[in-house]
């Protein structure tokens, strides 16, 4: 927050307007971070999945 704002807040709501609008169309729209979190849960479930079974056929091996 600038305590002597140069330019007037009509500006600054135009500069937001105007991002806002390049974030909503960007197409991917955060559905790109959405794919990531997903493969990211697939890959520790996966791991943790090998982590159990492991642990399984050490008990059944000792």
């Amino acid at each position: 927050m600038k305590i002597h704002p140069v330019e007037p807040a009509s500006t600054d709501l135009a500069h937001f307007q105007l991002h806002t609008a390049a974030r909503f169309l960007d197409g991917t729209n955060g559905f790109n971070q959405l794919a990531d979190k997903h493969r990211r849960i697939q890959r520790l479930a996966t791991r943790a999945r090998h982590e159990r079974r492991w642990k399984k056929e050490e008990e059944r091996f000792a």
